[in-house]
């Protein structure tokens, strides 16, 4: 090899090693050559994983995990450790083993793991789980928190994560995601169908809309005939009642004037009964039994009259008095028959032939 290469192959090799143990460009160590430790803690108030840890107050690594405590780690370092931080240091840190850390708080938005060096000439292992010293720290913290629920989510969180990392998950979501754009397609194709049928649907109620609309027209049309129809007929029947009215009073005087002619009637058939009724055994006179025999006559002429005008008028109550005027002439021509029978029977010829 020749002495030029000799010297590029150092160069690269010196460029490979600075690349390595520099430290990446956004102050984390790229983990290859890095020192990492398992340090118990009671509590970590606001520390979140790649936050920096620094070692009297110089960066020296970040943190690269968070976790519980398992029962293991609280028989061994004591019932009251409770989180687990998982650091990676530069590899040519140090940290002494009677070393003291704990969370260092500046406002909400800045604080560290802070390690406060000891004066042992011992360091820790690279990999040693190990509880230090504690330097108090401000803020709240997990005193007061139930941690065992918090454990169990941290648990079913990395459950959720190993199912989300299976191949069998991933193939099933995958099938899943093909079945959800078949069925989008599907769906795109019977919702085009679907307007198409939607449009129909709105053009057929339309139409109903119109021939309803119509109907109703055609039936307000008809109601307004139906009202100008039964207010002529209104005004018709009002007048026709104003003269059956009129009609109906002419028809009572009548009928009241009837009546005094058959009360006058009846008292002279009365009258002309009793002369009658004296002269029996005497001889006859001619003139007494025509006068009956008229006035027979006109009974039956009055009771048909009566009977008449009964069934012409249409009030209950003139037909009531009627039809009792009419069966009282028929009763008295009916006497006055019988008066002149007996006469006959008397004095048989003194009845003229009708």
């Amino acid at each position: 090899m020749s002495k030029e290469a000799k010297i590029g192959a150092a160069v690269i090799l010196g460029l490979a090693l600075l690349f390595f143990f520099a430290p990446s460009g956004d102050g984390r160590n790229n983990g290859l050559f890095a020192n990492r430790y398992q340090l118990v803690f009671k509590e970590v108030p606001g520390l979140e994983v790649n936050g920096n840890v620094k070692m009297a107050g110089v960066d020296i690594g970040y943190v690269t995990d968070l976790d519980f405590c398992t029962p293991q780690d609280r028989k061994i370092f004591g019932p009251d450790a409770n989180v687990v931080v998982s650091i990676a240091t530069d590899f040519y840190r140090d940290i002494p083993v009677d070393s003291s850390a704990g969370v260092v708080t500046v406002s909400s938005s800045l604080l560290w793991l802070e390690i406060t060096p000891g004066i042992s000439e011992k360091s820790l292992e690279s990999g040693t789980k190990v509880r230090l010293r504690s330097i108090p720290s401000a803020g709240g913290g997990l005193a007061n928190v139930q941690v065992e629920p918090l454990r169990r989510l941290q648990g079913q969180l990395r459950e959720v994560r190993k199912l989300a990392q299976d191949k069998r998950m991933r193939n099933t979501i995958l099938d899943m995601a093909a079945n959800a754009r078949f069925l989008s397609n599907e769906l795109r194709i019977v919702s085009k169908d679907t307007n198409r049928y939607l449009a129909l649907a709105y053009d057929s109620l339309d139409s109903y809309d119109r021939q309803i609309v119509d109907q109703l027209e055609r039936f307000d049309l008809q109601i307004a005939q139906s009202r100008e129809t039964l207010s002529k007929l209104t005004a018709t029947t009002k007048s026709k009642s104003s003269q059956w009215r009129q009609q109906s009073e002419e028809l009572n005087n009548k009928l009241h004037n009837l009546g005094q002619l058959a009360v006058a009637e009846t008292e002279r058939y009365r009258h002309l009964s009793a002369q009658a009724e004296e002269r029996l055994t005497q001889v006859g006179n001619p003139q007494i039994v025509a006068k009956l025999h008229r006035a027979a006559r006109k009974s039956r002429e009055y009771a048909q009259i009566a009977e008449d005008l009964h069934y012409i008028t249409s009030e209950p109550s003139t037909q009531e008095a009627l039809k009792g005027m009419a069966a009282k002439y028929k009763d008295q021509a009916k006497s006055i028959d019988d008066l002149l029978r007996k006469i006959e029977s008397i004095i048989p010829g003194s009845i003229p032939e009708e």
